[in-house]
């Protein structure tokens, strides 16, 4: 079974960024987004106008705090062959309960994916919090995984909702 990674999160965090399951690379490294062509960093660092590329991984997590997000993934383990999210299975999805219990001012869910927002409706909005989750608000985005087929301009464009949530 793979293994997700705590939240990136604080008290002050108030839009919660959600991807499916950290890839390959993310997970030997332990930092999320670790793969060079997810573009990930590169989308929320052209948004805030800021090069994360350059920065270390704590100082993109810190920069992402600062900014009121928090980073986390729908599933907190799984089984998976490769990096691709086709590959998923026996999802076990992260306890969102827990985290709405004690991050209280997370007002925004930004789903990472359609896959991400498909994988919360049926694992998780099934199981927890329910009464919480139907009071947010949620965005679905394009994937900044490197195997989304959206181009990076557009991706850039409809990421940019969340300089306005």
């Amino acid at each position: 079974m793979k293994q997700s990674f705590p939240p990136l999160i604080t008290e002050n965090s108030r839009i919660l960024i959600l991807g499916t399951m950290p890839g390959e690379e993310s997970l030997r490294r332990q930092e999320y987004y670790a793969n060079p062509r997810n573009q990930f960093w590169r989308i929320i660092g052209e948004i805030f106008q800021t090069d994360l590329l350059e920065l270390t991984y704590s100082a993109r997590a810190a920069f992402l705090i600062q900014q009121g997000l928090a980073l986390w993934d729908v599933l907190e383990s799984c089984e998976r062959s490769s990096s691709l999210d086709r590959d998923i299975n026996n999802r076990i999805p992260n306890n969102f309960q827990a985290l709405f219990e004690t991050y209280r001012n997370i007002q925004v869910l930004v789903f990472n994916g359609q896959l991400a927002h498909k994988w919360f409706k049926q694992s998780v909005v099934q199981q927890q919090a329910l009464e919480k989750i139907n009071r947010l608000q949620k965005v679905i985005l394009p994937s900044t995984s490197p195997a989304a087929t959206v181009a990076l301009s557009e991706k850039i464009r409809q990421w940019s909702v969340i300089k306005k949530l």
